[in-house]
């Protein structure tokens, strides 16, 4: 029998969580937003978050509560302190963060490839230059560069590279950029800039001669080249439905893999990330 889903969040739980979990075999029973959700979370074995962060922390409690297994969006929580109530709340209880560009093959492929010991991430878009639909993404009180995309970021930088602690930051007014420079193990490092205000989009990730970048403006997870000293490198194509929206692949699997209990990343790679955006903040002020 296939495990049943509700997803909280009309948005994005819509749009990529409802079709990436029918994708990875399960059933959803219903998409609620913020009516309704509570009775939808006692209906089902899995609980998938896709509402904004402030309001990651009372859907995760219910939910366990319930005894539902959770997967929540990134970020993990709008504060470092929630992050850190979820994290220890969700303990023995099967969880994962939708942290999609590991579930990437290009991604995949980068990390296999990975030989040097500094990596830089290039990450620009124009969301605060020509602003679409209103989100918290774009709030200059709840979203940002920080929150949207860095927390990506630190998190493969994470996968990449190991551990990390912020070794020097700058951020800019309402988070519309921000720059930073993680240590990691063993003497290695990243280097990540982020701005809202660029013309062009760009995703970019240098690692000595290997390069893997997105300019795409509307597929940001299935349009990333990767070469190495300047030769194009095969990557597997990415699961994707014709007509749905490109992230519901790398969801999917990200989703089949907390159905599977095979790795994943967890409430504790969301906490980590939490906590490396909280130390820019700080090294920043």
């Amino acid at each position: 029998m296939s495990a049943t889903v509700a997803v909280v969040g009309r948005g994005f739980g819509a749009a990529v969580h409802a079709p990436g979990w029918e994708l990875a075999g399960a059933h959803v029973v219903g998409v609620a937003g913020r009516e309704g959700w509570r009775d939808l979370v006692g209906k089902a074995d899995i609980v998938s978050v896709a509402t904004p962060p402030s309001a990651h922390r009372e859907v995760v409690l219910e939910a366990l509560r319930r005894g539902a297994r959770v997967l929540c969006e990134k970020p993990l929580a709008a504060t470092l302190g929630d992050a850190e109530l979820l994290e220890k709340a969700v303990r023995g209880t099967p969880n994962a963060v939708s942290f999609g560009y590991r579930a990437v093959p290009a991604f995949s492929r980068f990390r296999e490839l990975l030989a040097a010991d500094e990596l830089a991430v290039f990450w620009t878009t124009g969301s605060r230059v020509r602003p679409g639909p209103p989100g918290w993404k774009d709030d200059p009180l709840h979203g940002g560069a920080l929150s949207a995309y860095g927390v990506h970021a630190f998190d493969y930088a994470r996968w990449l590279l190991g551990e990390a602690k912020v070794e020097r930051a700058t951020v800019a007014p309402n988070e519309d950029s921000f720059t930073a420079v993680l240590a990691h193990e063993g003497g290695r490092r990243t280097r990540v800039t982020v701005s809202l205000l660029a013309e062009a989009p760009v995703h970019r990730l240098e690692a000595g001669d290997l390069v893997l970048e997105n300019r795409h403006a509307t597929d940001p997870v299935g349009a990333f080249t990767l070469t190495d000293r300047g030769r194009a490198v095969d990557v597997p194509a990415l699961q994707h439905q014709p007509g749905a929206d490109p992230r519901v692949g790398p969801f999917a699997s990200l989703a089949l893999a907390l159905l599977e209990d095979r790795e994943r990343p967890t409430f504790t790679d969301g906490l980590q990330a939490q906590r490396l955006m909280d130390e820019v903040r700080r090294t920043a002020s």
